[in-house]
């Protein structure tokens, strides 16, 4: 199964989840009939319920909203396939795509998307557990310039080529949170704090490049078995999924959420959040001097070494994301 799927699965798990917390129609029938107990009973307090029983009420909602992710702490330099040279076979068994394009993301921001269900379980009138389930993206966008000549400079002619990038970068996850619930106050404000679990499905990078400088340096296409310059190409793009970025993620979750009732089982709840990473967000990179055979990504996270040996880029492992959560939910009281 590849991962366009696993990202449907994992979209379709998630709305079916959805339908078990819509409400269902009331019983059909004269006043004799009753209606189902947790729809019909009084709905409580989400943050405060109201005993019964002996026990406190729980609930289950259906949540949209926003995510604005901070990628901080790079560079990272990385390869994609070059959209002029798709085939050379006397390289193939080194690069997928030989003559790749290179660019590095350093600082970058962007806004994603957030669907998922939350199940709440009040412990008492202080605490409570909540448990999330959720699709969500992080997006970030990058720009910058990127000068060979610092990298791999030509001491005999001190010739160099100068970049122009920018890349969109959007990683998918299915997210899973355990969260301690906390309302000190008689006002429905309460506060979130918990460990934050998530799988990685796929990550897209779209990359716009332009030489600036020289003016006599041009894209080559590899044609009839030979490398041509052809069109005088001066600006290139592509879009691949980039290896080396970790498969899983931890982060420590911190959030405040405000109900408002809006019938005796119905609340709207609105939330803010933000996820600050546990772990590091680069697995591995690649060395494009290893041996035949070893890389076999069509775009991955890059090891450069300039002409001092000195590592560029992606050996920074600070690398990471900071992600803020924006979200609008309904909340309905299951139980009577």
């Amino acid at each position: 199964m590849n991962l366009s799927n696993i990202r449907f699965v994992c979209l379709g798990a998630i709305l079916g989840m959805s339908l078990l917390v819509l409400p269902l129609p009331a019983s059909a029938g004269g006043p004799d009939r009753p209606s189902p107990s947790w729809l019909s009973a009084d709905g409580g307090d989400v943050l405060r319920p109201e005993r019964g029983g002996g026990d406190y009420h729980w609930y289950l909602g259906l949540d949209a909203g926003l995510t604005w992710s901070l990628f901080q702490n790079g560079p990272v330099s990385f390869y994609m396939p070059n959209p002029y040279h798709v085939g050379n076979p006397m390289t193939s068994l080194i690069l997928p795509h030989p003559y790749p394009l290179f660019a590095v993301a350093d600082d970058g921001s962007g806004i994603g998307l957030y669907l998922g269900v939350t199940a709440d379980f009040p412990l008492n009138d202080v605490f409570g557990i909540v448990l999330k389930a959720n699709y969500h993206n992080r997006a970030g966008s990058f720009s910058g310039l990127t000068d060979l000549g610092e990298i791999h400079p030509d001491t005999e002619t001190d010739l160099t080529t100068v970049f122009d990038h920018k890349t969109d970068w959007s990683f998918d996850y299915l997210g899973f949170d355990i969260l301690l619930r906390i309302e000190p106050f008689e006002v429905p404000l309460y506060a979130m704090i918990g460990p934050s679990f998530g799988m990685l499905l796929s990550n897209t990078a779209k990359l716009e490049q332009r030489i600036i400088e020289p003016d006599d340096i041009f894209y080559t296409e590899w044609v009839n078995g030979q490398v041509d310059i052809v069109n005088m190409h001066r600006s290139a793009s592509a879009e691949s999924e980039v290896g080396g970025f970790k498969e899983s993620y931890i982060d420590l979750k911190l959030g405040l959420g405000y109900r408002i009732d809006l019938t005796p089982t119905l609340s709207l709840v609105p939330e803010a959040s933000i996820a600050v990473p546990l772990g590091t967000f680069v697995d591995r990179v690649h060395n494009l001097n290893a041996a035949p055979g070893v890389i076999t990504d069509d775009a991955a996270l890059l090891d450069w070494n300039n002409s001092s040996n000195e590592s560029i880029g992606v050996t920074n492992r600070d690398f990471n994301v900071l992600t803020s959560y924006f979200t609008l939910g309904l909340r309905w009281r299951i139980g009577s």
